[in-house]
């Protein structure tokens, strides 16, 4: 096995990390907090880690399938938030002669696998995933509020990766990140995620068919020409004899 392959990596992995409180669909009010959801093997944990990863992850391919294809929830994590209620409008700060509740916020780690994937600026993603999110049927039980985006990977820049790009392709420094294009005569296989796979454009192989069948054509007419040279000399030696 070429020894290139083994250190290709099959995708781009770009982490922002997602935070967001959680509150139920069915009547708005936010969920209560329970020590359960420290805990990694409870129901409680379980069944909420799930209703987030999937508001997430659906948010985002609503947004956009081809940029956030593949992307995953790695680590999910709740923590303890001290919510303060005034009237029937629900704020998370601290107004006086206010009630407070323990709400839960959550935060996960969102892994994007693709190249235009990774050139998303941090106000670009949280763009996306709100207008994603706006556009779900919440149907899920729960409901994000205050959500908040954060950028974990730096961008990248192509003296920091290998072989990032595909066979046939180049790598190029943008502002956002690198961008990778199939080299001239070659073909883009997946415009979504551009200089991953490049084959062989459509006319650059009809000119090399063409190309073979001059060449061929060549070699034919040379051993023609040189069985007839050596005919006509033949004839010449038995004319002179």
């Amino acid at each position: 096995m070429d020894p290139k392959l083994l250190l290709r990596p099959l995708t781009v992995s770009t982490k922002f990390r997602v935070k967001g409180v959680l509150s139920n669909s069915r009547n708005r009010e936010y969920i209560p907090w329970s020590d359960d959801y420290n805990n990694l093997e409870s129901i409680l944990y379980i069944n909420l880690a799930n209703i987030f990863r999937n508001l997430i992850i659906d948010s985002l391919l609503t947004a956009n399938t081809q940029i956030f294809q593949g992307s995953r929830c790695t680590i999910i994590t709740f923590i303890r938030i001290t919510i303060f209620i005034r009237s029937k409008r629900q704020v998370v700060s601290s107004p006086t002669n206010s009630t407070s509740i323990d709400g839960v916020q959550g935060s996960a780690t969102v892994e994007l696998q693709t190249l235009s994937g990774s050139q998303l600026s941090q106000d670009q993603f949280t763009e996306l995933l709100t207008d994603g999110y706006n556009q779900l049927n919440k149907s899920s039980g729960a409901l994000l509020n205050n959500m908040q985006a954060t950028r974990i990977t730096p961008v990248l820049t192509c003296s920091s990766t290998q072989l990032i790009c595909g066979d046939h392709a180049s790598c190029r420094n943008t502002e956002n990140g690198v961008q990778c294009t199939c080299d001239p005569m070659w073909k883009d296989l997946t415009p979504s995620d551009p200089g991953k796979r490049c084959t062989l454009h459509p006319g650059t192989i009809a000119l090399i068919v063409f190309a073979g069948i001059l060449l061929l054509l060549a070699i034919i007419a040379i051993i023609y020409f040189v069985i007839k040279t050596k005919n006509i000399k033949k004839f010449k030696l038995k004319t002179i004899s």
